[in-house]
């Protein structure tokens, strides 16, 4: 009888651990995965004054994390108009470093982002010029369900000019819409 009692407690807990162990693995936040996304812009340069406003994409990127907190995540960018006979292009290449202060891709995760770029311009008189650009950003990723992300962002950004023009310095808004891999 008492073989037959231990036996059923067994069982019995063994029943109940299961189903709590799989809830647990049901929500258990994934192991990082690649972050692909876009962002439209709206970019105030400070002098000269200017804006430029980018929708419905200004650059792309994609984010592959070294760990749950940080995040490299190369970019690239294409600007180009042209009208009455004039044209003018911008490429810009660059690579970020996001450092998120909350690691669960579930709940809102503000980050910090450094920044560094290559910008390349050419325009109608066939001049062409490529500038670096530093920055930081601040920004927030509210998540759309489990593969989704809104992801807003402030950022600043010196760019040293080659050539006779003055260096800048840019404010930029990004809203931009992230999608994760896992």
């Amino acid at each position: 009888m008492q073989r037959l009692l231990v036996t059923l407690v067994a069982a019995g807990s063994l029943a109940f651990v299961t189903p709590a162990q799989a809830q647990r693995n049901r929500y258990r936040e994934p192991d990082p995965s690649a972050e692909y996304g876009l962002d439209a812009a709206v970019t105030f340069q400070l002098d000269p004054s200017a804006t430029l406003i980018s929708v419905p994409v200004a650059q792309l990127r994609a984010g592959f994390y070294a760990s749950r907190r940080f995040e490299v995540e190369p970019m690239f960018g294409l600007f180009s108009s042209s009208g009455s006979g004039e044209r003018f292009t911008q490429v810009q290449f660059g690579v970020g470093a996001l450092y998120h202060f909350r690691t669960l891709r579930y709940e809102t995760q503000p980050y910090v982002r450094g920044f560094s770029a290559l910008q390349s311009i050419s325009g109608s008189d066939r001049s062409t010029s490529t500038s670096p650009a530093l920055g930081i950003g601040f920004g927030a990723k509210f998540p759309m369900g489990r593969s989704f992300a809104f992801r807003p962002e402030l950022n600043y950004a010196h760019v040293w000019t080659d050539g006779p023009g003055d260096d800048t310095d840019n404010i930029q808004l990004l809203l931009g819409l992230s999608v994760f891999t896992d």
